[in-house]
């Protein structure tokens, strides 16, 4: 199976609330002493993504835009939206390859972005993501549980769902903090 990641998402209603507390706390669980550069980038990453209306998804296959990026900012892009998705929305990645697969196209460019960038300044923040990508994948998923509030009935059933059909631990953590 090609993963093409152009799949309708759900774009939370919370990305208009202050979530750098929340990336901070899940940073500090996480990978503790993360660099404040990779924070900010990780944050503004979160903004980009969260406030948009829209698709953003790219109805090609993966390695196809990896194997036909030409410049800095199509690596950029292909690690961002790999890195939101395997962070925020993990279960559309029905089987574990395919996460792995993921990953490593988001690995891959963000590697690509480093070198392209001499590894000087911002292009060391690429090769931390590159470095640590399923670690920062892991960030996000926390962050995603962690803005979860006042969900409406729709979203109680897919954050049940998501918890049976994925065991995804955090979901099941949501689900029982919604129940009390």
């Amino acid at each position: 199976m090609v993963l093409t990641m152009a799949h309708k998402i759900k774009i939370y209603k919370t990305a208009n609330i202050e979530f750098s507390e929340y990336l901070k706390e899940s940073i500090e669980k996480i990978t503790p002493g993360t660099d404040i550069f990779v924070e900010g980038y990780l944050t503004s990453l979160l903004s980009k993504f969260l406030s948009k209306e829209e698709d953003f998804l790219s109805e090609e296959p993966l390695i196809y835009r990896l194997t036909n990026s030409k410049n800095l900012e199509d690596y950029i892009h292909l690690g961002d939206e790999t890195l939101f998705i395997t962070g925020f929305y993990p279960e559309i990645m029905l089987k574990k390859k395919n996460k792995k697969y993921v990953e490593n196209i988001g690995r891959t460019s963000y590697k690509e972005a480093a070198i392209m960038m001499g590894y000087e300044a911002q292009g060391k923040i690429y090769l931390v993501l590159a470095n640590k990508f399923p670690l920062y994948s892991d960030v996000l998923n926390d962050v995603k549980y962690n803005l979860l509030e006042n969900v409406n009935d729709k979203e109680f059933f897919e954050l049940y769902k998501i918890s049976k059909d994925y065991k995804n631990p955090r979901a099941i953590k949501k689900l029982e903090e919604l129940v009390k």
